[in-house]
């Protein structure tokens, strides 16, 4: 469905697997299976992906500022370098992607699932990550400041050089 709309409404005319700089700002997508597509550089602003497939698919460099994500699926994704500020994952399922660079400032992740994910550099500031979980991933020079953590629980994560000033974490696990 997602692709069958996008060609409908003349967004793009390449290639499934080639959606790079498509325009879906403001659409609605919700229970299609766009795991391994390219939406490099895609212009996503206010998007909603409700229950979507997006296992393997790059975003890197993506314009997602203020995208919805609820109860989609984002493993193994590359958002490196991608702007999700204000981007909302709920329940959003997001093993083993990469977030490199990535700037995830006023995001929400809250009950959102993380193992083996690779965060570093990326840009937490004034983020909800409130009942996350995150288990073996890399968030070395990360910066979450003034990040809300309660009851986080964080396993096995390297946080090497990581800016956690200003944090709320009560209730949280650090193993």
């Amino acid at each position: 469905l997602l692709l069958a709309a996008a060609v409908a409404l003349g967004l793009f005319s390449a290639a499934p697997a080639a959606l790079q700089g498509v325009d879906l700002r403001g659409r609605t997508l919700s229970g299609d299976r766009a795991h391994g597509l390219d939406y490099r550089g895609a212009r996503l602003q206010g998007a909603v992906f409700d229950g979507v497939n997006l296992t393997g698919a790059n975003l890197s460099g993506a314009s997602m500022v203020g995208v919805r994500v609820l109860a989609a699926d984002l493993s193994g994704a590359d958002l490196s370098g991608a702007d999700c500020s204000r981007m909302s994952f709920s329940s959003a399922g997001l093993h083993r992607s990469r977030f490199i660079r990535t700037i995830l400032r006023e995001a929400s992740l809250a009950q959102s699932r993380c193992i083996g994910g690779v965060f570093t550099h990326a840009d937490f500031t004034a983020a909800n990550l409130i009942s996350t979980e995150l288990t073996g991933c890399d968030l070395s020079e990360a910066v979450f400041l003034r990040a809300q953590m309660p009851d986080l629980r964080l396993s096995r994560c390297n946080l090497a050089s990581a800016d956690l000033r200003e944090i709320r974490a009560e209730s949280s696990e650090w193993r």
